[in-house]
């Protein structure tokens, strides 16, 4: 089989818990919400701007086109397998996926993506309704192997997935 994986980290797959209070940012939520109609969002602002708490606010104040995948990514998801292994992970936890959803046992190999993303693709073809798969801190991913696997999802996004891409400066993606 190869060698173990580390377990993965919870608090990596679900958006920050909220303050007590927020500043409403109605304009912004307006925003976000025509962004989703879309397949990607990108939200890019300085560090401290308030990027995941305007994402996890909006996703809280009103109703996503379908269940919100989250994963909040660090300098290691420049690893593909584990990337991926987050991304499908982030996926599953939504609630999105049916129980017998071929993505709800599909693993990344260590040998490439070729194989992982159109199976990835063609199973969120099969999605009843959208989901929402937010990355949070794009500008930590600096691997080419993986930036080119999400340039593959952005191109061949099934109406099912939306992208939302928050960000410190604007990714090396042709969006």
């Amino acid at each position: 089989k190869g060698a173990k994986q580390a377990p993965l980290l919870a608090s990596k797959l679900g958006a920050p818990s909220m303050p007590g209070r927020v500043v409403a940012r109605p304009r912004l939520f307006a925003l976000l919400d025509a962004g989703v109609e879309r397949p990607v969002t990108l939200v890019a602002a300085p560090a401290g701007a308030g990027k995941t708490m305007l994402l996890t606010s909006w996703m809280s104040a009103v109703s996503p086109p379908g269940p919100v995948a989250w994963l909040s990514l660090d300098h290691g998801d420049n690893d593909p397998v584990r990337f991926w292994t987050y991304v499908l992970a982030a996926l599953c936890r939504s609630g999105a996926l049916p129980a017998d959803s071929g993505l709800q046992t599909l693993m990344p190999s260590p040998q490439g993506d070729d194989a992982l993303l159109p199976m990835l693709l063609h199973g969120l073809e099969e999605l009843a309704s959208p989901v929402v798969l937010v990355l949070d801190d794009v500008h930590e991913l600096t691997e080419p192997r993986v930036l080119h696997g999400i340039e593959f999802l952005v191109r061949h996004a099934p109406p099912q997935l939306r992208l939302g891409l928050s960000t410190r400066a604007d990714p090396p993606l042709p969006l």
